[in-house]
């Protein structure tokens, strides 16, 4: 058992500090990040580096919303249907030309009305003048911009929450950076939306696992379905496979999972052992922690009601949801890509550009010894990516846009490892090395680790730190 608590899990912060002082320094804690929260210090080089590329990220951005490429075939009817709602004043049921439009959730439509309605007030006040269409394309993309600008802000306060604040400002730029959000963050489709909502899903839900009382872990619950149900309204049913799936098989497994990658593949049988006798455990914490008896109720007050009310005004819709749905699900619906069981693996190496060669160690970084500080946050985010991809696989359609809400989760595996990679060894880990030479340089900002090309500063004639410097100069 003392293998259990201790290689398994590590030191448990609730085992060196009693009751009354894990309370004081949760709270303490908590302040001292929610204070400065969203706020680089320009005072060190890496805020100075995250304000730098905030003002650039920006600027790509206005100049994408304004000059960008000409809109899809799925943006446009996300335009056309917003476009109709605005001048027919009809919003429960969308309407896409003579067609009530409710094969999707209404979301998009509303957000890119609203966008348009406050970009024409806008206008209006400063006496602006407009192009005299009802949507034009930068109020059609701005919700998609917004939604991964906060999508960004949120994955930033999640990572500090789990590693600390500097690996938080990697774990930021590198979803920033990375082809799928710039592709998304600039498309009307519902996307971007539904990566927020899910990365907000899975933030409140680690809060409320690390919340120091018990009114913290019930505010981060409430909030924790309030972003489900949203994500159901941005895009469902894709959160019941994207995100309760992946929370529920990390709660079952996350405990075994640290034991196995504590101990190695031969205490695979201890871990499976823990597993079946925790699940009873594990069980009975869900019911009592989790809010189900409330929580259900607020999930489904998101999208129940406009599934009702649509209901009343179109007699079909019910029959036209099961054959959207469940058809899909089965295979027979017309444009479903069935695609192998690795479908996925290539679009989410693609969509992971420019880090994209330091994904295999990412997903392997949960199992290795030098990341097993970071072991618990590290895991979490395993199971995000992976149980998502899995559950996607195995459905019998498929499309490389249903896996853009893993990659916040892809970014907080990359974090730790890039983190080890550019950034110096603590000094505990340093070594000195006898050969003159120069720093080490990475060539070019827009190379993944791997694919950075390095010169060795030191190489050593003899000793231990041999070793260590050929290992960085031939990482790459």
């Amino acid at each position: 058992m003392s293998f259990i608590s201790e290689a398994s899990f590590g030191p448990d912060i609730e085992s060196t500090k009693t009751n009354g002082q894990f309370r004081e320094a949760s709270s303490r804690a908590r302040h001292d990040r929610s204070a400065a929260a969203f706020i680089p210090d320009f005072r060190h080089p890496s805020g100075r580096l995250v304000a730098g590329i905030s003002i650039l990220w920006l600027f790509i951005a206005v100049i994408a919303l304004w000059r960008g490429p000409a809109m899809s075939d799925h943006e446009v009817i996300v335009a056309q249907t917003a476009r109709q709602s605005i001048e027919t004043n009809t919003w429960i049921v969308p309407h896409y030309l003579d067609t009530p439009f409710l094969v999707k959730p209404p979301m998009p439509a509303w957000l890119v009305g609203l966008a348009t309605e406050t970009a024409n007030a806008i206008g209006g006040r400063f006496g602006l003048s407009s192009d005299g269409a009802p949507v034009n394309v930068f109020t059609a993309r701005l919700p998609s911009f917004l939604a991964t600008l906060v999508t960004i802000l949120v994955l930033f306060r999640l990572a500090q929450a789990t590693y600390d604040r500097r690996t938080a400002s990697i774990a930021a730029f590198l979803y920033a950076s990375s082809l799928g959000a710039l592709l998304y963050a600039y498309n009307a489709t519902a996307e971007a939306l539904l990566t927020l909502f899910s990365t907000w899903a899975f933030a409140e839900f680690w809060h409320a696992q690390t919340a120091g009382t018990a009114n913290g872990r019930r505010f981060h619950m409430c909030f924790f379905y309030v972003a489900f149900g949203l994500a159901m309204l941005a895009k469902g049913p894709m959160p019941l496979m994207l995100v309760a799936t992946p929370i529920a098989v990390w709660w079952w497994c996350n405990r075994p999972a640290r034991l196995l990658a504590a101990g190695g593949i031969q205490r695979a049988g201890t871990a499976i052992g823990f597993g079946v006798r925790d699940s009873w455990a594990r069980l009975r914490k869900a019911l009592s922690t989790l809010g189900l008896w409330w929580g259900v109720p607020i999930f489904l007050a998101m999208f129940v009601p406009w599934m009702i009310a649509v209901a009343r005004r179109v007699p079909y819709a019910w029959h036209l949801w099961n054959y959207e749905y469940l058809d899909r699900l089965q295979g027979d619906y017309p444009g479903c890509e069935t695609g192998q069981y690795y479908y996925y693996l290539p679009i989410i190496m693609g969509l992971m550009v420019p880090w994209l060669l330091s994904m295999p160690e990412a997903l392997a970084a949960p199992f290795l010894n030098k990341y097993r500080r970071d072991r618990k946050p590290l895991m979490f985010a395993w199971f995000w990516v992976i149980v998502g991809t899995a559950i996607m696989s195995m459905m019998s359609f498929k499309k490389p846009y249903y896996i853009v809400p893993v990659l916040p989760g892809c970014a907080l595996l990359l974090a730790p490892v890039i983190r080890g990679f550019f950034l110096p060894l603590p000094a505990r880990a340093s070594v000195k090395c006898e050969s003159p030479s120069t720093e080490y340089w990475p060539c070019g900002p827009w190379s993944g680790p791997p694919c950075g090309l390095w010169r060795a500063k030191n190489i050593p004639k003899s000793g231990p730190a041999t070793s260590h410097c050929i290992r960085r100069f031939l990482c790459c």
